[in-house]
């Protein structure tokens, strides 16, 4: 089959997240499949070989940078993209949540292509678990606008994706469409194997920092202990001057890394000694699982999505309750040789989530689907 996959990397050393998975989709799709990439801004094309018609992007914010990304990717879809898809005969145009799935809609109509959309979470979801951006949400007509032209497009779609059996049922509720497959993330398990480095004293967080990930409660949980241990966040997000405050305020020992390379991540979290991660809201929840990939434990809130996806291979503690999160802190640190013992299962464990078995998913649906 050809495919044409629809991605917006918008940082180009961002690796995570959701337009991530896509991108690791279409790698795997394409070991098997012809595959094109429209609109990567990411550098890891380089280093996994895929075709790929890339997009020019100003970094940064600001209404001059926007104005000009905006002429910048109108110009690209009527003198790049839309001369691509009419020289190729695609079986599928495959986008995902909202911008690249309203948009594969749209070229789907144009150009009577079947249309592929995944989807990770929904506003009404968002709202309930994220009181931030439902305030957001509630004050911006953009924003609604996005949404409703987002659940619209997975309306049409001839095929819808989730990442979660937990995200299936949201999405159920929210739109009148049906998910046709749950495919996993994975883990490369490949990626890591030659980084090589040494254990440090320190504990790592990785992911977006905004105000559902609860990264405060991990600055706090620590602040509560005698035991002296360095906490290593790996990302960027609106909460990052907040955190660096209350780390100062706290006494707490951090280090902001910002948004790191996929190398870069994998060597600090092969130097960690166990991952906190303390979300209110995930529509999946990667990190864990990379986490669980090098052998480190994770200690994570005891939000649904978790419980789904890892099971009892997490160490749970009630959401919120920072007093019992510095307990678990404690614990492990000072009894080190359990974190060891647990290696081999925490990694055997790992093992299920396989960007190959879930592209195998996504093949299946898409012959039930096409026509030749």
């Amino acid at each position: 089959m050809k495919l044409l996959f629809l991605i917006g990397f918008e940082d180009k050393n961002k690796i995570g997240g959701g337009q991530y998975s896509i991108f690791m989709f279409a790698r795997e799709l394409s070991k098997n499949n012809e595959v094109i990439v429209a609109y990567d801004n990411s550098i890891i094309n380089d280093k996994y070989n895929i075709d790929s018609m890339p997009l020019l992007y100003f970094s940064g914010k600001g209404k001059v940078k926007s104005f000009a990304n905006t002429l910048v990717e109108k110009f690209s879809d009527y003198f790049k993209l839309r001369p691509l898809i009419k020289k190729n005969n695609f079986d599928f145009i495959i986008g995902s949540q909202r911008k690249t799935a309203i948009k594969a809609q749209q070229l789907g109509g144009i150009f009577n292509v079947p249309v592929v959309n995944f989807v990770f979470e929904t506003p009404v979801w968002l709202e309930e678990k994220w009181p931030e951006w439902g305030d957001l949400y509630r004050n911006s007509i953009r924003l609604k606008k996005a949404w409703k032209k987002y659940k619209i497009s997975l309306e049409k779609s001839d095929i819808v994706i989730s990442n979660s059996k937990i995200t299936k049922n949201e999405v159920n509720k929210w739109a009148n469409t049906s998910i046709d497959c749950i495919a996993y993330p994975g883990v490369s398990q490949d990626a890591y194997r030659s980084v090589k480095t040494k254990k440090s004293n320190q504990i790592i967080y990785v992911g977006r920092l905004e105000a559902n990930k609860n990264i405060h409660e991990i600055i706090e949980a620590i602040s509560l202990i005698d035991t002296k241990v360095r906490l290593v966040v790996c990302g960027t997000g609106s909460q990052n001057d907040s955190l660096k405050r209350l780390a100062n305020k706290k006494g707490v020992s951090v280090s902001f890394k910002g948004n790191v390379t996929d190398e870069q991540k994998w060597i600090e979290l092969k130097k960690s000694l166990f991952m906190v991660f303390p979300s209110s809201f995930e529509g999946f929840g990667m990190p864990p699982m990379e986490a669980m990939a090098v052998g480190i434990p994770c200690i994570c809130s005891d939000i649904p999505i978790f419980k789904e996806v890892y099971q009892d291979n997490v160490e749970y503690f009630p959401e919120h309750d920072v007093l019992e999160l510095s307990k678990k802190i404690e614990y492990f640190l000072k009894n080190k040789k359990i974190l060891s013992n647990n290696k081999e299962i925490l990694i055997e464990f790992s093992k299920k989530f396989s960007w190959n078995e879930s592209a195998k998913k996504i093949t299946k649906v898409l012959n039930r689907n096409h026509v030749n």
